[in-house]
């Protein structure tokens, strides 16, 4: 599914599927209840599957609305999505702080211009070119 080809058939979107779960024919027909001639003989467009094999396959992680559509299923990961806002939501600030940062990591600016009087707040890892100054002078 992800490697950009376009699946014009059931069958060969129901072997992208089986690849992309890494099973073989037999494998994966047993899952759905059928042989391995009959897993080919979907694969080849020969037969179609009923829905008790669906629901099978669905349990491993098949996306059945590619197989039925050609279009990926945008609700599929709903469930990990979940899980990474649960444990977000849970953990402690600096295990926060890390996390939101190890994710925008690769779309942070190369650098930030501050300008105006935004006070003496400065936290995490600066790096000032050509001096810094956190202050009048001294008393």
């Amino acid at each position: 599914m992800g490697t950009g080809k376009i699946f014009m058939t059931f069958g060969h979107r129901l072997r992208a599927e089986r690849e992309r779960v890494g099973l073989n024919q037999k494998e994966f027909g047993a899952i759905g209840g059928v042989s391995k001639t009959t897993q080919l003989n979907y694969e080849a467009d020969e037969r179609h599957p009923d829905t008790k094999y669906l629901d099978a396959i669905a349990a491993l992680g098949v996306d059945l609305v590619f197989l039925l559509t050609g279009r990926p299923d945008p609700y599929l990961h709903a469930t990990e999505h979940q899980k990474l806002v649960a444990a977000y939501d849970a953990a402690p600030p600096p295990v926060r702080a890390a996390a939101l940062a190890g994710l925008l990591a690769g779309a942070a600016p190369a650098s930030i211009q501050v300008a105006g009087d935004l006070g003496q707040n400065v936290a995490g890892n600066v790096t000032i070119e050509g001096g810094f100054n956190m202050g009048g002078k001294k008393k």
